[in-house]
């Protein structure tokens, strides 16, 4: 549809822009501008059409892309009267831009810098124009830091000025800065006395020492009176060009009006740079006295400077000292300065738009047009005839636009005198020539019905109520619902049906009095509302008792993340490990400079954080460390020896050289090499159990494969781990020796038939033999409990199904053995009277089956295939077999559901529908079946459905359709 405005427009204006989106691809949106003539009144519109893939940023790669997108769409190039993009070189280029490679297919797409991109690189011109205004923004952005960088700093700022809180800066968008430092501007006294306030009890010394030197510093603080008129100066400076930029970016921005408002912005500069000086002093005074600040510019230090030698100056007063008074030392090179730079970043930025004034500026105003010469209007509409000419032809002709002109300034009506009103023009001679009403004119003429007067009244000059209400023979929807046969309003139908029952009576009761408690909780049978929903008259709620051969089988996933939470917390020693490889994570990823460290000494691996959630996934935190241990450590001793922030030097030597808290210890190194081993093991089994396809015998097989692994790494993994810690340890410069610890005495406990004299002898362990026993053993049997415990489950299941996992055990079975499993298989599948499989026969076909499955075949997968091709031989086979396959292992694909949802419902498209989010997660989750579909045919038989051909020729329903109505309107 937007396509079809632009084709009907003819002449439009490209805008583009483009930026990186979250996975660092460049986006470059296309947005066309036009004149709408489509609709009754002419109307500017801009219409994004589509986000381009940029790969080559040169002009040359963007104007191409352009060319072809145009071609695409079906746009002319010739047709394109208007170029707006951002500052960059690569679109504004006068030799190799975008803007100049266009202009040399088409002279008269004219190019016009964005206007926001202008102001705030006016807004960057001024900041960067003085040493002093670069000082002032530093400030402002160390007061953000510091009470955003804690949750007691931001508690305190709250509980002490209780207002706007501080705001970060944005890089590109200068005129938005204007919030940083409005909440300064009106808050400087209380943040002020926060600020002095952690000084005094912060129990950091690093935010105590920032605070005070903001608080009180005469040159990087709000304590000097030079900072607070600049913070007034700003402020107003800021706030114009805020308005002016938001004015610029409404979509129907007019050129005529942005010149307008540029002109205003440059005129409040000069005004502003005449007497904005004392106002601004005034101001600031009156703050700094309410800040007890001396509101007196301090006598700062100056190299002497003289002046130029005139032409005609007698030499002996040219080498005089100028000495300026500090007031007029901050008004001339700093006042002064930046007013001066912001007057001529805007003439310099906005010129373009000046040279538009003189091109179609006779067209702005039709009060000036109205007055203007003859002569001079002739020469006008001739210089835009020359604008507008591309080889031998003109968008104009000059002398028919000046015989025009002259004939609309005699019949144009009063109060139009802007070009949006000139331009709508021909809607207002229509509803003037027969003096109808703009009511009248919009619902339509007799001889002009259009699809919007259609629904507003048929032949007859129905009202649109009417309509929809109804006439004779055409029932619409909404009438349906609003009264049946007797045309009862919607009101009343609710309020009653033939015996005008009134909608609380309705829903109170039905035939018999049922009271809407009881009518929602059951109907005939009196079942709850929960059943209601769940099921009907004897469904019950609960699954198993519905349907007891819906066995439950917990996630195999799941199960392996608590299985090792079980373990972590087993130990004291082992959630002291976890927190500190926390902590490390966190010295390196608390600020860019360390990080940069980290990048410089390790080289490596990058720390990770923890994930709460997925305990397997730590393996990844672990590894980090586990093989770059050495290299972490030095890099955490130089953080010790060269870090500028106390806290961090505190931190990575303790992390460093600590006995108990930190990888300076032969304990902490032996627990890396534990955990590693078995997050590594128990990882790579959870990715197993995760795949779509995972069968339960397989699961099973993983299972008991982990729990053979940890009985296993019961007896020998503790003088492995010991070998290989010791290396890494020798290679960090640790003695590898345990250290020992003071531990409170432990007595054996009696066992039957032994010595009492030797039961209160005191076990003294050695410190080697105190970690394996209190750590090692300890964590490795709480795995193997765990592991037990949580997967029993499908231990259950292997007596049932275990038969039918392996061929090979299957061929070897004795048939009493085999008969026995049938029938109990038969058993688990049965429910009342009715069984999904027949024992005996199942017994028959696999016996059958042993001798005629070809070679190779061993596994549940591979005969479920060959009994596919043979469904009629073997029937209670195929189902077995099928439901066995059928038993979830883990809810892997539930989850990455997730991930599909994150993408789809953002906090961008928060409202979106559940229908429609439902139908784009299909598509996306289920992509490969959704590539398989005809798109032509499903688009063409969507487009031969029209909703509004239902008619509905039934005057009244049942009741029973009326409840179910009501039930799925209302519940």
């Amino acid at each position: 549809m937007y396509l079809l405005k632009i084709r009907c427009a003819k002449y439009y204006s490209v805008i583009l822009d483009y930026t990186p989106d979250i996975s660092n691809t460049e986006q470059m949106s296309l947005v066309i501008r036009c004149v709408d003539i489509s609709e009754t009144s002419p109307k500017i519109e801009e219409f994004f059409l589509t986000f381009l893939v940029i790969k080559d940023k040169t002009g040359e790669g963007l104007f191409g892309t352009l060319q072809d997108v145009l071609a695409d769409l079906g746009l002319s190039i010739d047709d394109i009267r208007g170029q707006g993009y951002d500052n960059g070189s690569n679109m504004k280029g006068k030799h190799k831009g975008v803007q100049k490679r266009l202009l040399e297919i088409n002279p008269r797409a004219v190019y016009t810098p964005c206007g926001c991109h202008s102001l705030n690189l006016a807004l960057s011109d001024i900041a960067c124009s003085s040493d002093i205004a670069v000082l002032f923004f530093g400030v402002v952005q160390r007061i953000y830091c510091l009470f955003s960088s804690s949750t007691n700093n931001c508690d305190i700022f709250k509980e002490i000025v209780n207002g706007i809180t501080v705001k970060p800066f944005s890089q590109t968008r200068w005129e938005s800065r204007i919030n940083s430092i409005k909440a300064i501007r009106f808050q400087a006294p209380k943040i002020r006395e926060a600020l002095f306030y952690l000084a005094d009890n912060s129990d950091n010394p690093k935010t105590r020492s920032e605070a005070e030197s903001l608080a009180m510093s005469d040159t990087h603080g709000i304590g000097n009176f030079e900072f607070v008129f600049g913070m007034i100066i700003w402020y107003e400076l800021l706030f114009v060009v805020n308005k002016v930029s938001k004015i610029l970016q409404s979509e129907d921005m007019d050129i005529d009006i942005a010149i307008a408002q540029v002109k205003g912005l440059v005129s409040f500069f000069k005004d502003y740079r005449e007497t904005g000086f004392q106002k601004s002093k005034r101001e600031a005074e009156r703050i700094a006295t309410e800040m007890e600040i001396d509101p007196m510019f301090s006598k700062k230090a100056k190299r002497p400077t003289k002046r130029k030698q005139f032409y005609g100056e007698e030499p002996d007063k040219v080498g005089e000292v100028v000495v300026l008074t500090p007031e007029e030392d901050f008004r001339i090179n700093y006042f002064i300065k930046i007013v001066d730079q912001g007057l001529v970043s805007l003439e310099t930025r906005f010129d373009q738009l000046q040279g538009y004034e003189k091109t179609f500026g006779f067209l702005f105003d039709f009060k000036k047009l109205k007055l203007a010469e003859d002569d001079k209007l002739m020469v006008s509409c001739a210089n835009l005839e020359v604008f507008l000419k591309h080889g031998n032809y003109s968008d104009i002709d000059g002398d028919d636009l000046f015989l025009e002109l002259k004939l609309l300034r005699g019949g144009l009506p009063e109060g139009i005198t802007k070009a949006a009103g000139i331009l709508d023009i021909k809607k207002f001679f229509k509803a003037e020539a027969h003096k109808i009403s703009i009511k009248k004119f919009f619902k339509a003429e007799a001889h002009k019905i259009s699809i919007k007067k259609f629904f507003k009244a048929e032949a007859h000059k129905i009202s649109i109520k009417k309509f929809f209400k109804a006439e004779a023979h055409k029932i619409s929807i909404k009438k349906f619902f609003k009264a049946e046969a007797h045309k009862i309003s919607i009101k009343k139908f609710f309020k009653a049906e033939a015996h005008k029952i009134s909608i609380k009576k309705f829903f109170k009761a039905e035939a018999h009095k049922i009271s809407i408690k009881k009518f929602f909780k059951a109907e005939a049978h009196k079942i709850s509302i929960k059943k209601f929903f769940k099921a009907e008259a004897h469904k019950i709620v609960s699954t198993v008792d519905i349907n007891p051969r819906a066995v439950y089988t917990p996630c195999g996933c799941h199960s392996l993340n608590l299985a090792l939470s079980d373990i972590a917390c087993s130990s004291d020693i082992a959630v002291l490990f976890f927190g500190v490889v926390q902590r490390i994570y966190c010295l390196f990823s608390s600020s860019t400079n360390n990080c940069d460290i980290f990048k410089e000494i390790v080289n490596g691996i990058t720390v990770k954080p923890f994930s709460q959630t997925r305990w397997e996934s730590r393996i990844n935190s672990i590894k980090a460390i586990r093989f770059q241990a050495p290299k972490i450590r030095e890099a955490l001793f130089y953080l010790a020896d060269n870090s500028d922030n106390p806290k961090t030097r505190s931190e990575a030597e303790s992390l460093a050289m600590s006995d108990t808290h930190g990888i300076g210890n032969f304990e902490f190194v032996f627990g890396m090499i534990i955990w590693y081993e078995l997050l590594f093991v128990v990882n790579k089994v959870s990715k197993i159990l995760q795949s779509e396809d995972m069968d339960i015998d397989i699961a099973i097989a993983q299972v008991k494969g982990l729990v053979s692994f940890f009985k296993d790494y019961r007896e020998t993994g503790f003088q492995k781990s010991k070998r290989e810690a010791e290396r890494i340890a020798t290679e960090m410069e640790i003695d590898p020796m345990f250290s020992k610890k003071a531990k409170r005495p432990t007595k054996r406990k009696q066992f039957y038939g032994e010595e009492p004299d030797k039961v209160g002898e005191v076990v003294v362990l050695t410190p080697e033999e105190d970690f394996r026993i209190n750590y090692f053993i300890k964590i490795v049997d709480q795995g193997l409990v765990s592991l037990e415990t949580r997967f029993d489950q499908l231990q259950g299941y292997e007596k049932t199904f275990g038969f039918l996992f392996d061929f090979k055990k299957l061929k070897l079975a004795e048939d009493d053995k085999l008969m026995v499993s049938c029938a109990n298989l038969e058993v688990f599948l049965k429910h009342g009277n009715y069984s999904d499989i027949d024992g005996d026969d199942l017994f028959l076909e696999l016996k059958l089956l042993r001798g005629g499955l070809p070679e190779g075949i061993t596994k549940a997968a591979g005969i479920l295939e060959f009994l596919k091709r043979r469904e009629s031989c073997y029937p209670n086979t195929w189902t077995a077999y099928r439901i066995m396959m059928t038993i979830p292992v883990s809810v892997a694909s539930a989850e990455r559901s997730f991930s599909n949802l994150k993408l789809i419902k953002s906090y961008l498209r928060s409202s979106m529908s559940q229908e429609r989010l439902n139908g784009l997660s299909m598509l996306s989750i289920e992509r490969d079946m959704a590539e398989k579909l005809d798109c032509t045919n499903l688009m063409n038989e969507f487009a031969g459905r029209n909703a509004r051909r239902i008619i509905f020729q039934q005057y009244c329903i049942g009741f029973h359709i009326f409840k179910y109505f009501c039930l799925t309107l209302f519940i």
